[in-house]
């Protein structure tokens, strides 16, 4: 297995020879295109395609996972929690689902996240507003950067509830999304 970088003044896309395994009829010539598109609350978001001789095609490889590295220069606010800064993938409703292997990295000035299909992305900071925090300070960095990515949520916008219990299902849940792994049914519990 071997990795190709693709870079532009976009961003940089990271793929491996596995990449286009199980895709026909791909023609005499592919390209991965990353362009600007529109803008979400003044936020850009980026069209990632693939293309088999100039028409686009559906890609989707969840054995070939391909890396994004997208230039990016936070506000100072951004700066004071930069695990706040998210990716998120725009749906064609328009709908925003968090990414949540998406984080900023300081020292390569780039927001880094991977992706097993293309399709439009933004990079925007959230910074919840839980208020109920104070008596799990230890763990309050780390709620908020999970409730940022996605990952977890509160009773409300306000409101964590941190003393709550979890289910063992929550639990399993909190996993599959932290760890972005596709829910599978199965009848192997008799009480799921």
């Amino acid at each position: 297995v071997f990795e190709l970088k693709l870079q532009s003044e976009l961003g940089t896309i990271v793929i491996s020879d596995q990449m286009l395994n199980g895709l026909d009829n791909l023609g005499d010539m592919v390209e991965i295109r990353l362009k600007k598109a529109n803008t979400i609350d003044n936020h850009p978001v980026y069209d990632v395609q693939l293309f088999a001789n100039g028409e686009s095609i559906a890609w989707h490889n969840p054995e070939a996972p391909v890396t994004i590295l997208i230039p990016y220069v936070p506000s100072q606010e951004e700066l004071q929690n930069p695990d706040h800064i998210v990716v998120f993938y725009v749906d064609p409703q328009g709908q925003m689902i968090p990414v949540p292997n998406g984080h900023y990295d300081a020292q390569a000035g780039q927001v880094i996240f991977t992706t097993k299909h293309f399709s439009q992305y933004t990079i925007m900071y959230k910074s919840p507003a839980f208020t109920d925090l104070a008596s799990v300070k230890w763990a309050q960095a780390s709620i908020e950067t999970l409730a940022a990515k996605g990952v977890i949520e509160g009773r409300n916008v306000h409101e964590f509830d941190p003393q709550s219990s979890i289910t063992r299902a929550d639990f399993i849940v909190l996993l599959m999304r932290a760890l972005e792994l596709p829910a599978r049914i199965s009848d192997a519990f008799a009480d799921v």
